[in-house]
């Protein structure tokens, strides 16, 4: 029961970012610098440690999977342009795009996800059981996660550079979805032996490959700024040039920094909302959803 919980609450996680970034966009098609309220802070933007949504949203802002999500939450291509899948449904073989690309110019490899998926196994870490039989089923998880099996076992293998395979106990329909979560994100490996402890918490310490760089971070702040990235391989498909992210501690704040133009997205109460349902500018963003997406749940 623990488990199937935590399952939804992952599951609802990733529904979740993908709305968000439904929301923002399509405030995309604007172009310019947006205001994004948070309700939390984000203490790392580490894939083993990061647990909320807000975190989660940071860095999906700055990494790219093998899969991202459309409009419809169906699985699309990402680092990875394509898969094939085994006749049981056991094997995943997925083809990485040669134009993707790290911040520090190093191309984005299938050993990155090797690595950052057999780190998993190895750290005491919220999410890794997205990786066992009652979620992702990738081969040997459960005798790693559970038994003090070596991860090294772990069904995920780098083929070459470009060519990831993964392994699983049982087919798993959803797997290609499940690669947009964070847990299943890659990481370079020398950058992060690099940082060390630091990984991820500066902008100096976090290596980014998807349509944002970190530009302006430190754990804990109120606010944190992610800015276009110009070497991103669908670079020409991303209109902002920057998001500012802004921990706002009320739904009054909100309202507030939204109806004086600090806030572009901001989260409110459903009394706010009925309370202000003749106010011009948030009738606008209820019929075309710009800026109101749903309450993060937690």
């Amino acid at each position: 029961m623990k488990k199937f919980r935590k399952m939804m609450v992952a599951i609802l996680s990733v529904m979740m970012i993908a709305t968000l970034f439904g929301a923002t966009a399509v405030q995309a098609d604007q172009g310019g610098d947006i205001y994004v309220m948070f309700a939390t802070n984000v203490m790392s933007l580490d894939t083993n440690l990061a647990t909320d949504g807000d975190s989660f949203e940071i860095i999906a802002d700055c990494i790219d999977g093998l899969t991202q999500m459309d409009a419809e939450g169906a699985a699309v291509p990402a680092i990875a342009e394509s898969w094939d899948v085994s006749e049981d449904g056991c094997t995943y073989t997925f083809h990485l795009r040669d134009d993707a690309n790290w911040s520090n110019g190093e191309p984005v490899t299938a050993n990155d996800f090797e690595f950052a998926w057999k780190l998993s196994m190895t750290a005491n870490i919220e999410y890794n059981y997205m990786f066992d039989s009652s979620v992702g089923a990738v081969k040997n998880a459960d005798a790693i996660l559970y038994e003090g099996a070596d991860p090294d076992t772990l069904g995920v293998t780098a083929i070459d550079d470009k060519t990831l395979q993964v392994e699983l106990e049982v087919p798993v329909s959803f797997f290609p979805s499940l690669m947009y979560f964070p847990t299943f994100y890659p990481i370079n490996q020398a950058f992060y032996e690099e940082a060390g402890d630091a990984y991820g918490t500066s902008p100096a310490t976090f290596l980014c490959n998807g349509a944002f760089l970190l530009d302006d971070y430190v754990p804990g702040a109120a606010s944190m700024t992610v800015v276009k990235n110009p070497d991103y391989y669908d670079a020409d498909k991303v209109s902002l040039d920057s998001i500012t992210y802004q921990v706002v501690g009320s739904s009054d704040q909100a309202l507030t920094g939204f109806k004086s133009g600090n806030l572009d997205i901001a989260v409110v109460s459903g009394d706010q909302v009925a309370a202000v349902e003749d106010d011009a500018a948030l009738s606008l963003c209820r019929r075309t959803a710009l800026r109101c997406p749903p309450p993060r749940s937690g």
